[in-house]
């Protein structure tokens, strides 16, 4: 059984290679801890590679702040990943990035859900 309130977000805008996006913004004072993610990549033939920080909105990425491996997701696909145990805890947002390929993660294709406590 997990604690805290069940928590999901998306990203209000496309993601890009030099700052974070907000997917999930955490309430203050409050811990959020992942277990789902989705990526769709809407390229029809470039790659893109996303990665997961504890960063508000607008900033520029911390390797020390990167939270989740990267995720890889190939042309016009979506990765899913349900169920994580003992995901990585974030307490300020979960934010992401294009870290790499030319992909193109548009507005509102990054989900994550966990709980916050």
């Amino acid at each position: 059984m997990e604690k805290g309130v069940r928590k999901g977000g998306t990203n209000a805008s496309d993601l890009n290679a030099s700052t974070v996006v907000a997917v999930y913004t955490v309430t203050s004072g409050r811990k959020f801890v992942l277990t789902d993610i989705v990526v769709a990549n809407e390229h029809a033939s470039e790659t893109a590679v996303v990665e997961l920080y504890d960063q508000a909105d607008g900033a520029s990425p911390d390797a020390a702040s990167q939270k989740f491996p990267p995720i890889i997701v190939g042309p016009q696909e979506t990765v899913v990943i349900k169920g994580i145990e003992n995901g990585p805890e974030f307490s300020t947002a979960v934010s992401a990035l294009l870290s790499g390929g030319t992909g193109t993660v548009a507005a509102r294709s990054v989900y994550v859900g966990g709980y916050e406590y």
